[in-house]
């Protein structure tokens, strides 16, 4: 059955988690953007605090989430993980077009607001306003002026002679028109009213200056200046004018927004520096998230960009195992999930392919054996046949003195016959090796009881365990592990004959993910030739008179088993070392 390799659902999930993200960022700066510059051109402090933290919020996220990130891509890149290299390309991209979309426009808003204040907020505009304010200040100070000289003057006290008020009212609008009305109290009553019936009183003001003024009045749109004095006369009696100006119309609404503008313009110079500063922050406050946005958005594309390519990864290094059940199942109809629908049919075509070669390998390989173990069971069959035949025709001959060839005849078909024993002894074993049973076994003791054996009956024969590392431990087989260093041994001592070293040393090494202990074995013997190296792991293959030739195909297999290698350098009257890779976990 063959496995398949689950791929995640697509980035709608990221792709709506980002776009949340550069939402909130925005709000946030326009919210911070009109709450801070208020608060600034009106010279005041920051009325909501809780805008600050939550401002705060965003970027630190930002900046914990691309962290993690990054901490995820040094991790991998330290373990040689595929397709860390290209992330690293694809978010570094990432950043720099983000860095160059966004210097151009810092620099154009940046300049463009400078050039706006100094155009918006000039000197002449200052001057505008001030002028401004002065002419309202002088037409108010000129129409109270007037009214107050009215008040005073010795024509008024002339014409106050009469009591008829409205003759003395055109007169009055004869002699100056910015009086717009007359209004006479007498014991607080009105007995006179002359002029514009929207500035009559119901009663004399209450307020009123030593030198008569009232102050100003807003009737509605209407502002009014009022003169009041009291006079005697003739008669005794005492007598309260009012004489009233009315100003155009929102001439108070108007000269207080001149007034208010006039103030604003004044912050906004004192300021001027702080807001530039103000912008430049916003500036990179709002450009900071957007590159740190740009970085988590390019390792959430590079990880939906590399998935495809890690999982090929991942199926080629389990075909390269052997494992061709492995597939891949896409996700989108795009030019990777073609390229994983062609690797998925490549595989199924290679396990197919695998079958009907094992199985012609199967048949060749027992074929090839069949004729191997005919062979060298015809080799002890005819030493025993000329025996047996030897000692048949002594027996027909001169069965008196059959005895004196007995012994031999007889001796040499039970040597034979037990060579012929071990031979299917031996291809026993190796066509059945028994299911290795692994525990943690420390490997530099297990060599030195192997070699005990060889020490006493070959004194002349040195082993150096001094390079193996007496602390390291593997999951191994004990008596199949025995079995192959004995047969290791062995052969080093066949070819090294009466004296000689042998050395056992131990290396870590990595082959991809995987670490493997490497254990060196060398002798100083004769060495293999070179026409035989290539031949010395098949079965029956040996330049021995009494081998089998199944000894190293055998230790091939456990090793195998082990889901180790093995390998060897000879060089001919220099010696020969083997390598074997055992993995240092199961």
């Amino acid at each position: 059955m063959s496995r398949r390799k689950h791929q995640p659902l697509g980035p709608i999930s990221n792709i709506l988690t980002v776009t949340l993200l550069y939402i909130i960022l925005i709000i946030l700066v326009l919210v911070l953007a009109r709450q801070i510059l208020t608060d600034i051109s009106a010279g005041e402090q920051l009325r909501n605090i809780y805008i600050v933290p939550l401002g705060i919020v965003l970027p630190v996220f930002l900046f914990g989430s691309v962290g993690l990130q990054l901490i995820k891509l040094i991790k991998d890149r330290r373990e040689n993980r595929p397709g860390t290299r290209f992330k690293t390309k694809l978010m570094i991209f990432f950043f720099s077009i983000s860095l160059l979309a966004s210097l151009p426009q810092a620099v154009l808003s940046l300049a463009f607001i400078d050039t706006a204040l100094h155009s918006w907020y000039s000197a002449e505009l200052g001057e505008a306003l001030d002028g401004g304010v002065d002419i309202a200040l002088a037409y108010n100070s000129e129409r109270v002026e007037n009214l107050v000289n009215l008040s005073e003057s010795t024509l008024f006290y002339r014409l106050l002679d009469t009591t008829d008020y409205n003759g003395l009212w055109e007169t009055l609008r004869e002699t100056n028109s910015a009086v717009d009305s007359l209004q006479v109290f007498q014991e607080n009553s009105s007995v006179s009213f002359s002029g514009d019936p929207v500035l009559i009183l119901d009663e004399p003001p209450e307020t009123i200056a030593e030198n008569g003024i009232v102050p100003k009045e807003y009737l509605g749109p209407v502002t009014v200046q009022r003169v009041a004095r009291n006079y005697r006369l003739g008669n005794g009696g005492i007598v309260t004018i009012v004489f009233s100006s009315r100003f155009p119309d929102d001439f108070g609404s108007s000269a207080e927004k001149l007034t208010q503008s006039r103030q604003t313009y004044r912050q906004i110079q004192e300021y001027k520096n702080i807001f530039r500063l103000v912008l430049l922050i916003f500036f990179s406050y709002f450009s900071l998230p957007v590159f740190l946005l740009a970085i988590l958005v390019s390792f959430l594309l590079s990880d939906e960009l590399i998935r495809p390519i890690v999982s090929l990864e991942e199926a080629t290094r389990r075909a390269a195992e052997g494992d061709f059940s492995y597939r891949i199942l896409g996700r989108s109809r795009d030019e990777l999930s073609i390229l994983t629908a062609s690797f998925n049919r490549m595989m199924s075509e290679l396990e197919n392919s695998r079958r009907t070669t094992l199985q012609t390998e199967k048949v060749t390989a027992w074929q090839e054996i069949a004729q191997r173990l005919a062979h060298e069971i015809r080799n002890p069959l005819t030493p025993i046949k000329l025996s047996a035949q030897r000692i048949l025709r002594r027996y027909e001959k001169d069965p008196d003195h059959i005895g004196d060839i007995l012994e031999g005849a007889v001796s040499s078909i039970i040597r034979e016959v037990e060579n012929l024993d071990l031979l299917l002894q031996e291809f026993r074993d190796f066509a059945r090796l028994p299911r290795s049973s692994r525990y943690p076994i420390r490997l530099a003791d297990l060599l030195e009881d192997i070699s005990s054996q060889y020490r006493s009956g070959y004194p002349g024969i040195a082993f150096d365990f001094s390079g193996a590392d007496r602390d390291i431990e593997l999951p191994l087989d004990r008596e199949q592990i025995s079995r192959v260093f004995t047969n290791l041994f062995k052969n080093a001592v066949e070819a090294m004959g009466s004296e000689g070293t042998i050395i056992a040393r131990t290396d870590l090494v990595r082959k991809g993910n995987t670490r493997y202990c490497r254990v060196q074995v060398e002798d100083s013997g004769c060495g293999i030739a070179a026409e035989n190296q290539g031949e010395v792991f098949n079965p029956y293959f040996t330049t021995k008179s009494h081998g089998t030739g199944l000894g190293l195909p055998i230790v091939e297999r456990i090793v195998f088993d082990h889901h180790g290698q093995i390998w060897f350098e000879s060089a001919v009257g220099v010696g020969t070392t083997f390598f074997i890779d055992l993995p240092l976990e199961l």
